[in-house]
């Protein structure tokens, strides 16, 4: 440093000195303070991440009530009944299908609603099949109704393609049909016993399955009332 320097930091305030101290403690104190923090929000979205992401992989169909099943921490298309081992699985799809596709799926359509409640028609349909190593079959055929047009594909005003309205969706529900009881935690029910609980008052809101015969139809009602949802399994294998 000069020496003309040196000479006039000899004339600083010792005011100024004291200040600049205590701005120099404060600025290493907010830096470790902000370190700190950063380092607290990282561990509270590792926590979140280890508590949400089976509650997100589970809302998204990869959960025991849906009838997938979790392999390696990622999605399985993969259904099967729970005394049947992963490792005995040779293949899995997933395919969509169109609705004349879906009411002529072999061994499924038979236990498809004839009579839908008032408004609602096919929107979505996909197959699941699971193909063991001994050559047994699973299947699942997952399908939603709706009382709007479906999330269709439309052009804005640039010509890029975007979502239409969610406004236009309307109502829906789901029907899960299984060729093979689920591995589930959520009830199964005879038609008869279904039928009383609903009429009880309950099970409106919840996802369910009703047995038929050696068929299991999972029903996730969302926005049907308890009266439709009677006459929708009433209507199940007429």
């Amino acid at each position: 440093m000069k020496k003309n320097k040196l000479d006039a930091i000899g004339y600083v305030d010792d005011q100024l000195i004291e200040k600049a101290e205590k701005y120099t403690s404060a600025k290493k104190k907010n830096t470790w303070t902000k370190w700190v923090a950063v380092a607290a929000c990282l561990s509270l979205m590792i926590v979140g991440a280890t508590t949400i992401m089976p509650k997100t992989i589970h809302e998204q169909g990869a959960g025991k009530d849906a009838g997938g099943v979790q392999m390696e921490g990622n999605y399985s298309v993969a259904v099967l009944p729970a005394d049947r081992n992963l490792d005995d699985v040779q293949n899995a799809s997933c395919n969509e299908l169109n609705e004349t596709e879906a009411q002529n799926e072999a061994g499924l359509c038979d236990f498809l609603p004839s009579e839908l409640p008032d408004g609602y028609h096919f929107d979505r349909a996909s197959i699941y099949v699971t193909t063991m190593k001994d050559g047994t079959v699973y299947k699942r055929l997952l399908i939603t109704y709706r009382t709007g047009e479906g999330a269709k594909p439309l052009p804005n005003e640039e010509g890029a393609e975007q979502v239409s309205n969610s406004n236009d969706l309307g109502d829906e529900f789901r029907i899960n049909i299984f060729s093979f009881k689920p591995d589930t935690s959520a009830k199964i029910y005879s038609l008869e016993k279904v039928r009383r609980e609903l009429t009880n008052g309950n099970l409106e809101n919840d996802f369910f399955y009703v047995q038929y015969s050696d068929h299991y139809v999972g029903i996730e009602p969302l926005s049907l009332s308890a009266a439709e949802i009677i006459g929708l399994i009433d209507s199940i294998g007429r």
